[in-house]
């Protein structure tokens, strides 16, 4: 029988066998850590510099007298808000319409021309911009123009199959295709 300093002795023992597989795995857990860190990083970089690129296309529109801001979106408002204000393109918008206003994305944009013309603002034609086919069937649902724009996880071809009526490959391509969205609402409208 072993007393209870040989059974300590037996455990360092084990343990210093151990401890060399114990350090590797900290060590394997480490690396994956700093490249997961880099990885966020580099994510984070992409979505800043993104987010910048889609701040200034949206002070083009903004800019253009024809065109008024509003932003219809599947998250609740107070998401949205955190969301776009950490990069300051919250206060672009005068007004939307949120998750919390409708559980179904279709019946948002009806919620947009009202919360518009609460505020005098009488559209004469609506412009959906998304990502996505979601939004090109919450565009078409009411008679919206549906602009798609390839920046989300649908490539053009996917996005013209689904029906838009105009897409452009980027959000730097918006500002040109300002006119082609103009006549698009007049054609719409017409």
């Amino acid at each position: 029988r072993y007393g209870p300093s040989r059974r300590l002795f037996h455990l360092l023992v084990q343990a210093q066998r151990l401890c060399p597989l114990i350090t590797d795995a900290m060590h394997r857990v480490q690396r994956r850590h700093r490249l997961l860190e880099h990885h966020a990083d580099a994510v984070a970089a992409q979505c800043a510099q993104r987010l910048l690129i889609e701040r200034g296309q949206l002070a083009a529109i903004e800019a253009d007298p024809r065109f008024t801001l509003a932003l219809l979106t599947g998250n609740f408002a107070g998401g949205a808000e955190i969301k776009l204000g950490h990069f300051d393109l919250w206060r672009r918008f005068a007004f939307g319409a949120f998750g919390d206003d409708h559980v179904n994305r279709r019946d948002l944009v009806p919620v947009a021309v009202r919360e518009a013309a609460l505020r005098g603002v009488v559209p004469t034609s609506v412009v959906v911009i998304g990502d996505t086919p979601l939004d090109i069937d919450c565009a078409h649902a009411h008679g919206a123009v549906a602009v798609a724009v390839a920046t989300g996880h649908y490539d053009e071809a996917a996005l013209a199959r689904a029906g838009a009526d105009l897409v452009v490959p980027t959000l730097e391509a918006m500002a040109p295709a300002s006119e082609r969205i103009v006549r698009l609402c007049v054609e719409r409208a017409g």
